[in-house]
Formats: C-alpha cells, sequence, structure tokens
C-alpha cells in the first residue's frame, strides 16, 4: 500500500505543472458549485420576502382566472360571498 502512495506522489512531483493546473481547476469548481448554492438561496428568500410583503398577512388571495378583474374588479355578488366566510377581513 506504501508502494501505491510513493508512485501517486512521484507522478505529481514530476508532473507539478498539470498537479497545480488540476487542483486550481477543484478548487475553482468548488467554488463555483457554493457560489450557486448561496446565490440560489439568497434569491429564494428575496422572492419569498417580496411576496410575503406584497401580500401582507394574507393567507389566501383571490384573483379572477382571465385576469379580467385587474381592470375591471370583482362583482358585488363574489365580493359579498367571500365576506361571508368566517374569519375574513376586507
Amino acid at each position: 500500500m506504501n508502494n501505491f502512495y510513493l508512485l501517486a506522489f512521484r507522478n505529481l512531483w514530476t508532473r507539478k505543472t498539470r498537479t497545480l493546473l488540476t487542483l486550481s481547476g477543484v478548487a475553482i469548481g468548488v467554488a463555483f458549485v457554493l457560489a450557486v448554492s448561496i446565490t440560489n438561496a439568497s434569491m429564494r428568500r428575496s422572492v419569498e420576502s417580496f411576496f410575503q410583503q406584497a401580500a401582507g398577512k394574507a393567507d389566501l388571495a383571490i384573483s379572477d382566472a382571465e385576469r379580467q378583474s385587474m381592470q375591471t374588479g370583482f362583482r358585488a355578488s363574489v365580493l359579498r360571498q367571500v365576506q361571508a366566510f368566517p374569519g375574513v377581513s376586507y
């Protein structure tokens, strides 16, 4: 087993440039994966925070599936129907 370590060390020592480039590549790869992971977590928290601030403390938001309510609003009958549920506040 000791001979394997000696053979590996001798190979690394004779090809110093290749060894240095390999170690640099591994270090850059690890740094890149870590940076992407940190950026992903940060963006996720940012988006969650944005939507939480936009919705306030709402547990449920009602919107029109056809997105027509953005221009005209909800009909009064729909508003009364939603307000009839317990715990709903306007």
